[in-house]
């Protein structure tokens, strides 16, 4: 458990204790003893003031106040299971010392203890201590009861927000700012949970004070960010860009203010604006900013040694590596989604290895490709006899890759049961080997991937939503290959050359007609199929094109879908007062009707995802079609 540093004070060794009612000093003879401790205590000698403290209770075992600041010692040498220890005989001794209930709350907190945290952090706040500076235990920590007041409102804020009570956190946060008009802390919080609650203008309100009142260049910081998010929010675009452009002028390689204001670029789509708005904005490009993580790769950039390589300049690829730049910036769960073949697992050792945890291993594990027995153990590891066959303790994936990264591919291929387990010891921190008594910490960052849609699944019973929540911290969604035709001619290069230098054969080239038989084909294998097509036309092939086989192939498939389709007429007449939107249901239906309601057939001709498909015929009423 992190503890605050003690507060300097001009007399920082004084031996006088304040809770806040009066107290009988340790016996008489024993109050030289009291007093060295306090003063040890004080000056940061947590050891020696343990051994004065310990000595006391040779004499005076039931003493409630040196066994209160025996737990003190403890907990600022960092032994908290001691520290709750003392405090537990403490209260047994004197159920009221204040010191004593505002440490055991916050001891509880960290053990999501919630009921009792919250009724000792409560009659604290209805009764709290007199403290003054300077004096022991409360008085090295806070420099009046009004501070200490704030910081008890705003661990019970914090506690409530964090079981889902938004209103019951409002209320203790405002207590806190009534303690403290200035507490930047609370208008912080306050500001944040009103843009929860979308509640922009209050929010506004709260963040301005913070702006008005602190000097310090952090809180500047997350208040201007906040601040774009509610004035965007509330339709203030411009207001909601000066905001953000604070950010990256005092702060360039700011994540999340870059991640907002492509958002908000995106969104609005202000990169095609003629008008003055789009020529006074400037583009935040991955590049921006103190030195870029990566960036989307040209293949005249790569050289021979790359071993890791992202290839493309589309606008979605774009999207992709600005989120991925993110992730790689922050030690969070990442959630890649995805069709089979687009690049998942490549694009989750670009983020391992260009973040803090490059160095360390990079663990991948497809849990799609075992037994739920066996893949338990491969995640946890298992203890000797823990199950028929365990015949030795093995170590799991969570310690061998310790400090570095584990990739879960496949991840809906887990059972809801070891999603449990593995939300448990994500949240925990700590997780037990199968047949296990010790707990381990858990040092290991997670990416996720799958090419399943998770909300269906969890709307089917079959994903945990808690799960699908841990994972999603940051998400990322790759797109097939026919969503991102202007990068086929870089990979094709790319593969050509990489196949051609391992073949030992000169770089074969591609004619402008096979490149456009490839432009027009729909890669249901996405960029694994382009891969191994270019792979067996280096292999089988000439110089002057690909192998002829394969655009036999290629071609009869497009000779095929041109036919599928022949079937539509050049134009369809509807009446000239009808939707857009009514307009594309009609549409839908007609292309569902022509392939027997084949789904993904209908996608693949409509240019869309099958999971865009669906929210399509969920939005227009259409799921029977299906």
């Amino acid at each position: 458990m992190e503890v605050p540093n003690l507060r300097p004070a001009a007399e920082k060794a004084a031996p006088e204790r304040t809770n806040g009612r009066s107290h009988s000093s340790p016996a008489t003879d024993h109050a030289h003893a009291y007093q060295e401790g306090v003063r040890a205590f004080a000056n940061e000698d947590f050891a020696g003031a343990r051994r004065k403290f310990h000595s006391l209770l040779l004499g005076d075992a039931g003493n409630a106040e040196v066994l209160a600041a025996c737990g003190h010692c403890a907990l600022h040498e960092g032994d908290a299971r001691k520290a709750a220890e003392f405090y537990a005989r403490a209260e047994s001794e004197n159920s009221a010392l204040p010191d004593v209930l505002y440490r055991q709350a916050l001891l509880m907190i960290q053990s999501n203890d919630w009921e009792p945290a919250a009724q000792r952090l409560v009659h604290l706040s209805k009764s709290p201590p007199e403290i003054r500076e300077g004096t022991f235990y409360l008085g090295l920590l806070f420099d009046s009861t009004t501070e200490f007041l704030c910081d008890v409102r705003l661990h019970l804020g914090q506690m409530a927000l964090d079981q889902g009570n938004e209103a019951e956190a409002r209320g203790w946060y405002l207590q806190s700012l009534e303690a403290k008009q200035d507490n930047v802390t609370a208008l912080q919080r306050l500001g944040e949970l009103a843009i929860l609650s979308k509640k922009y203008i209050e929010a506004i309100g709260h963040l301005n004070r913070i702006l008005e009142t602190s000097p310090l260049e952090d809180d500047r910081i997350n208040a201007h960010n906040n601040l774009g998010i509610a004035y965007y929010e509330n339709g203030a675009l411009e207001e909601a860009i000066n905001h953000l452009t604070y950010v990256l002028r005092h702060a360039p390689s700011n994540a999340t203010a870059i991640h907002n204001i492509n958002f908000i670029y995106e969104r609005e789509g202000i990169f095609h604006r003629p008008d003055q708005m789009a020529r006074g904005i400037r583009f935040v490009d991955v590049a921006e900013g103190a030195q870029p993580i990566f960036e989307l790769t040209d293949v005249g950039e790569l050289n021979g040694s790359a071993e890791v390589a992202i290839i493309g300049k589309s606008a979605e690829m774009l999207r992709v590596m600005r989120l991925a730049r993110i992730a790689a910036a922050r030690d969070t769960p990442v959630l890649i989604r995805g069709e089979n073949g687009t690049g998942k697992e490549l694009l989750a050792q670009v983020i391992a290895l260009n973040s803090s945890r490059r160095d360390a291993p990079f663990s991948v594990l497809n849990c799609a490709a075992m037994p739920e027995v066996l893949l338990e153990s491969e995640i946890f590891g298992h203890e000797k006899g823990a199950f028929t066959g365990a015949r030795a303790p093995k170590q799991g994936r969570f310690e061998l890759a310790r400090g570095g990264t584990i990739f879960l591919d496949e991840v809906s291929g887990l059972s809801p049961m070891l999603q449990g387990k593995l939300y448990r010891a994500l949240n925990d921190g700590r997780f037990l080997p199968v047949g296990g008594t010790r707990t381990i910490p858990v040092e290991v960052r997670i990416i996720a991937a799958t090419n399943r849609d998770l909300q269906e699944m969890i709307a089917q019973g079959l994903f945990r939503e808690d799960f699908y929540y841990l994972l999603n911290v940051i998400g990322i969604e790759l797109p097939p290959l026919r969503e991102r035709r202007a990068d086929i001619p870089l990979l094709v290069d790319f593969f050509l050359d990489k196949f051609s230098r391992r073949s030992n054969v000169s770089k074969a080239r591609v004619s402008a007609e096979d490149l456009q038989i490839l432009m027009d084909h729909e890669w249901p294998g996405n960029i694994r199929e382009l891969e191994n097509l270019i792979q067996r036309s280096v292999v089988m092939g000439s110089k002057s094109s690909l192998y002829l086989e394969e655009l036999v192939r290629l071609r009869r498939t497009k000779s095929t879908t041109a036919r599928e389709t022949a079937g539509f007429p050049e134009k369809i007449a509807y009446p000239i007062e009808i939707t857009l939107a009514e307009l594309e249901k009609r549409h839908i239906i007609s292309v569902l009707e022509s392939c027997n309601h084949h789904q993904k057939k209908a996608a693949q001709i409509l240019g869309i995802n099958p999971s865009t498909l669906w929210r399509k015929l969920k939005q227009y009423g259409l799921e029977s079609a299906e």
